[in-house]
């Protein structure tokens, strides 16, 4: 919600401001995680938290996921709403589509599928970022044929990740957030520098 208000409020001039803006407001975050940590003594459990991969997923842990899937399958159902509020607030509200609610909605989905998923495995950087983006620049902005493309290709990211950070220092282990960090970072540059170049031409 605190995110929806400061989309709000600034002039969104690029879609690279919006995720840009997701990243700062939760460097805010992490910063007031890290202080009320240090003051209850959490962290070194809040360190392991982050370092998010599968290792310690186990059975009698994995099951709060079944609730992504639902996210999920919800997503694909309102695929279309959230297409047409994409294309910005005059034209989704000139086809009777009602803006404010259908945005609040995607963003409690992000939030619920976010945080089940990072409780669960731990802090993943850029996959959510990177992948959708990859995805659209390929296919479209279709959401019914890129959402299982996304998921398809999130996961193998991830596994691939988690099998460089197990394979390249063995038989001690790299977290998969660590590898997915330096691979999320380098093409995030490249697209923002890729836009940079298209809007300049």
């Amino acid at each position: 919600m605190v995110f929806i208000v400061v989309l709000r409020r600034i002039a969104l001039k690029s879609s690279i401001i919006v995720p840009l803006v997701g990243i700062m407001l939760g460097a805010v975050v992490g910063s007031i995680t890290t202080f009320l940590a240090g003051n209850f003594d959490l962290l070194q459990s809040m360190s392991a938290w982050r370092s998010g991969g599968f290792s310690s997923v186990v059975r009698g842990f994995y099951e709060p996921l079944w609730a992504v899937l639902a996210v999920a399958v919800l997503a694909y159902l309102l695929a279309d709403r959230f297409i047409i509020a994409g294309l910005g607030r005059d034209l989704a509200t000139n086809v009777g589509l009602k803006y404010e609610q259908v945005v609040f909605l995607g963003v409690m989905l992000v939030a619920i599928a976010t945080g089940v998923t990072t409780v669960v495995v731990g802090f993943i950087p850029f996959l959510g970022l990177i992948v959708p983006n990859l995805v659209s620049m390929m296919l479209g902005d279709d959401m019914h044929k890129n959402l299982p493309w996304v998921a398809v290709i999130g996961a193998g990211l991830l596994l691939a990740c988690d099998l460089v950070g197990r394979t390249i220092v063995a038989p001690m282990e790299i977290p998969a957030s660590v590898v997915l960090g330096v691979v999320g970072a380098v093409v995030f540059i490249t697209l923002v520098l890729r836009q940079r170049r298209h809007v300049s031409a």
